[in-house]
């Protein structure tokens, strides 16, 4: 099991020398968002891409943007496993970078949190890409005790980068 590599932070990165089981504390502040009316600045985020995980999110009841983008960031990682990704990355482990576009429908984009959406990665220096998209549609119910304020189902679209 020591040389598994888990993205949803279990075991990342392998432990050296046996399978300690130590945890490691997550960078849930660490992140970037990218501002698409901007210049590019001149280094890009990721000059070598390893893997592209795509995901889908749905939060049926509550118009929770944040935790339609979890799940569709979580579906798209958590059957990942690169035990060879400490091997690729150049220099050290932290050089790992996720860049991660999220279409979410404009309605919803102002009410996402990312730093909630952060805590699915737990390692790796993380740029936030955020666009027009997802889809509503009607959820046939309106519960309140779930937080409903419409009976909209909000769905937001995930695509995970991984590389250095």
């Amino acid at each position: 099991m020591s040389g598994i590599f888990y993205l949803l932070g279990l075991r990342f990165p392998p432990p050296v020398g046996g399978d300690s089981g130590a945890e490691i504390e997550p960078n849930v502040n660490a992140y970037e968002v990218v501002d698409e009316s901007k210049e590019p600045s001149e280094k890009p985020f990721m000059s070598k891409i390893i893997s592209i995980q795509c995901g889908v999110g749905h939060e049926t009841h509550g118009q929770s943007a944040s935790k339609a983008a979890v799940k569709a960031c979580r579906q798209a990682i958590e059957f990942t496993s690169m035990p060879q990704l400490a091997d690729l990355v150049p220099k050290e482990f932290n050089e790992v970078r996720l860049s991660v576009t999220l279409a979410v429908p404009p309605a919803y984009k102002n009410r996402l949190d990312l730093n909630m959406v952060r805590k699915v990665f737990p390692h790796g220096k993380l740029q936030f890409n955020i666009q027009d998209g997802g889809m509503l549609t009607p959820s046939g119910i309106i519960l309140e005790d779930l937080g409903d304020t419409c009976d909209e189902m909000i769905m937001v679209c995930a695509a995970v980068t991984i590389g250095y």
